[in-house]
């Protein structure tokens, strides 16, 4: 699963005071997303396989949860989830596109791009929260269906939720937790969300170095 590094250009947005990214064929963020699209071509792999691509920045669920309503009709009116939310738009969009120029990235129209979610800023253990998270995943196909729409040339996106927690001490906390994560997972499938779930020593305790950056870190506690 390749990882696109986004998080730079969201940093350089905060510190232009920039609320949408550039996208001429020569800005940074397109010629850095070809390149990346060049490094995955299966010519270049060299026989290992692609199940997907990712990129290494998460929304922020701690801030975007208390602004969701019961339903889908509101959005969510945060600075950083718009402009989370037009980055990723315009991947879709560059691998998507037709024409002369064609795809920035054909290898990535046959896999799914896993968009990472960090579970660990929330508390997901509460009822309320797991419905609100419910609601916003359920509710992105509406909010960004460039991203999150059925399309006949590429794969549905879905998500890839981690969870930072501490290492099990006894049986009964291995049960709680896989008792959770099988209520959020079965809140999710209800509302016919897409998701993967890492699953690991890095999943459950992530290294600092490797986890999604959420997008309220750059500008604020978090140097770019």
């Amino acid at each position: 699963v390749p990882t696109f590094h986004l998080a730079r250009y969201y940093a350089e947005m905060l510190k232009a005071g920039k609320t949408t990214p550039d996208t001429d064929a020569s800005s940074s963020l397109a010629s850095d997303f070809v390149r990346f699209g060049g490094t995955v071509d299966a010519n270049v792999l060299e026989g290992v396989e692609t199940v997907g691509w990712s990129i290494d920045l998460s929304l922020d669920l701690f801030k975007l949860l208390p602004l969701v309503q019961s339903d889908c009709t509101l959005e969510p009116k945060d600075k950083s989830y718009s402009m989370y939310k037009a980055l990723v738009e315009d991947l879709i969009t560059w691998v998507r596109q037709e024409g002369l120029s064609g795809s920035a990235a054909p290898s990535l129209k046959e896999v799914p791009l896993l968009l990472p979610l960090d579970l660990s800023q929330i508390d997901w253990t509460q009822t309320a929260v797991r419905a609100k998270l419910t609601t916003v995943l359920g509710c992105m196909s509406t909010w960004s269906s460039a991203v999150f729409g059925a399309f006949s040339d590429i794969p549905r996106t879905r998500w890839l939720l981690s969870f930072a927690l501490p290492y099990f001490t006894s049986p009964e906390e291995r049960f709680e937790f896989e008792e959770l994560l099988m209520l959020l997972a079965t809140s999710l499938k209800q509302s016919g969300t897409n998701i993967v779930v890492m699953v690991g020593t890095q999943a459950l305790k992530p290294d600092p170095v490797n986890n999604p950056n959420p997008v309220q870190d750059y500008g604020n506690e978090t140097a770019p």
